[in-house]
Order: C-alpha cells, then structure tokens, then sequence
C-alpha cells in the first residue's frame, strides 16, 4: 500500500480553485493588505536594524522604528484576518465570506493561540540541540492539531484526537 503524493493534482485544484474565486479571493484580500501596508513601509529600517544585530556590528543601540510593535499587530490581524476568510471561502463557500475583515475575537485569539502553541512545540528539537530527527517526529506529531486552524475558521468545535489513516498522515506531513 505504498501511496504517493499527487502534488500534480493538488497545484491543478489549487489553480482551478483560483481560477473560479479570483474576483472573491481578491475582495476578501484587499483590506487585510492594506492592513499589513504600514509594517512593508518601515520593512528596510527593520531589515537594516536586523543585519546590525545578527553581524554583531553594535557599536551604536538598535533603534526600531516608532510604532513598530503596533504595526506588527496590525500585520498579524490582517494576516490571520485573511487566513480565516481563505480557509472559510474553501470549506464553506463564497456566501460565507465578507469584504470586512475578521471581527470574532475569539476566532482571533484561538488562532493566535494555536500558532503559538505550533511555534513552541515546534522550537522543541532546537532547544535539545537542533536534532534534526527530532524536528521531524515532533512535526509528524503536530499534522493532526494544525487541521484546528480550518476547525477555527469554520466555527467547529477543537479537536486535540485526530484519527487519521497513517497514508493520510503521512501525505499531510509532506504536504
């Protein structure tokens, strides 16, 4: 039973996908990107304040720019603004998504919680010496509690035991 990946046949369904909602996917895209357009504006002061730390070269203090953490903010709702309509117009349909971004702040808050929560589990094998195996097992571990990102768009109960086939597992970890 040793199944393969169609990554053909996903990038044609994706493309399809595209093809038939670009006019919804560009309307529910509009207004999270010019949520996001602030923090692009300060990207090159960003990008320079990080070079100066990551080479050492700290002969004077890092200064951010002003507003920095507000802007992030700003990027991270549009972010997960977007992410939600997407996950919502291809599970549900185009009646359920809207041109206004995302108002459910439970929604918001599950879905900045499950991304920390992957971000840690995921810093896991880096915190025991960048063991590359054990990057790979815990991101194995990991596949069934991302599926909660389309769970939260879609205002479905959590579910932390997923019983998926091992084939099924396995093409959504290399997915």
């Amino acid at each position: 039973m040793n199944q393969q990946l169609p990554i053909g046949k996903i990038f044609l369904a994706s493309f399809a996908f595209v093809a038939l909602h670009w006019k919804k996917i560009l309307e529910i895209s509009l207004i999270p990107a010019l949520i996001c357009l602030p923090l692009l504006t300060i990207m090159p002061e960003l990008m320079a304040s990080a070079e100066k730390m990551f080479t050492g070269v700290l002969s004077e203090p890092v200064v951010l720019p002003a507003n920095t953490g507000f802007y992030l903010i700003l990027f991270s709702y549009g972010y997960i603004s977007l992410s939600i309509n997407l996950y919502r117009l291809v599970v549900l349909g185009e009646q359920s998504v809207s041109i206004l971004p995302v108002s459910d702040i439970g929604k918001i808050f599950k879905f900045v919680g499950l991304t920390l929560l992957l971000g840690i589990a995921s810093a896991i094998p880096i915190v025991f010496g960048n063991l590359a195996w054990l990057s790979l097992i815990v991101s194995f571990l990991l596949v069934p509690i991302t599926l909660n990102f389309i769970n939260i768009a879609i205002a479905v109960l959590l579910k932390y035991r997923w019983y998926l086939l091992f084939s099924t597992h396995m093409n959504l970890f290399f997915l």
